[in-house]
């Protein structure tokens, strides 16, 4: 895994993701998690339609999860620790925690995700994997049930967008995760100003964020500039053009009515989004 490619943070260009999906190391991801929802597709079923658990099979998570891997594998290789716990806030259910349990053996993961049901497919999933390393814990994250400081390392994928107060969840991440260690986010970005968090909302967020974890988020906010040029960036809209089976409104009449059912105007069935990737390590 020595050959890994340094993966920017800020909004994915298009350019960067046609370098990295070259790469032995994402090509082992892909594997993964094909393998993975092979394998365990029947636990899957009732799992998120729209992307039925395979990240490779969606427009941003291509992009996300080997941001993420990148960022743990560097934090975990570069420390002698011997054991480190990983939690995922706002899990769902995708091969990720295996994979990372699998390829860094001094890890433990813990999944955290508000739906209840998901408890026995990860005992199900981790028994048939024999993997004990990683397990399942239902709560809200901002109010999660683990001590201080519990943690080595925090991610959350794509969670942010679909949540509020994101204060109260900062306040969270920074509470189980020791100093020092570290926090992985990505988060949606509304380019037409449709769901919940904007250019405006994502420019808040960064300096939230930054305010928090004592860091600079100025290079963050430099980044909102490549706004301005999103035919260079990842899209929904540059999906559609060139890859509409990975976006994940698959029925978009039915996406329209349910959108219109719950409060959210006519939405045609199609959200213009683009994504945000970011580490940081928790103040000392």
């Amino acid at each position: 895994m020595n050959n890994m490619l340094h993966i920017p943070e800020g909004i994915p260009t298009i350019s960067v993701l046609e370098q990295i999906s070259h790469a032995d190391w994402y090509r082992e991801l892909v594997v993964y998690s094909a393998r993975f929802i092979d394998r365990f597709r029947k636990n899957l079923r009732l799992y998120n339609w729209s992307i039925s658990g395979n990240s490779f099979e969606h427009w941003s998570r291509r992009w996300e999860y080997p941001f993420v891997w990148t960022r743990l594998n560097e934090f975990i290789s570069n420390n002698s620790a011997d054991q480190f716990r990983i939690l995922d806030a706002g899990s769902g259910l995708t091969f990720f925690p295996w994979y990372l349990a699998e390829r860094l053996p001094r890890t433990n993961v813990i999944c955290c995700d508000v739906n209840r049901s998901y408890t026995r497919k990860f005992q199900a999933l981790s028994s048939a994997l024999g993997q004990c390393r990683v397990c399942f814990r239902s709560a809200d994250i901002r109010a999660m049930p683990f001590p201080h400081a519990y943690f080595d390392v925090l991610y959350c994928v794509s969670v942010l967008e679909h949540a509020d107060d994101h204060e109260r969840i900062l306040e969270e991440f920074h509470r189980v995760v020791k100093p020092g260690g570290l926090i992985v986010v990505t988060f949606d970005i509304s380019l037409d100003g449709r769901t919940n968090i904007s250019p405006h909302g994502a420019q808040q967020l960064l300096q939230r964020i930054g305010q928090r974890f004592c860091c600079d988020a100025r290079g963050w906010l430099a980044e909102l500039t490549k706004l301005q040029h999103n035919e260079k960036i990842l899209t929904t809209d540059y999906t559609r053009a060139v890859a509409p089976h990975l976006l994940p409104w698959r029925f978009p009449r039915l996406k329209s009515l349910y959108d219109f059912l719950c409060g959210r105007g006519f939405s045609g069935g199609f959200f213009s989004l683009t994504c945000f990737g970011l580490s940081v390590r928790v103040p000392g």
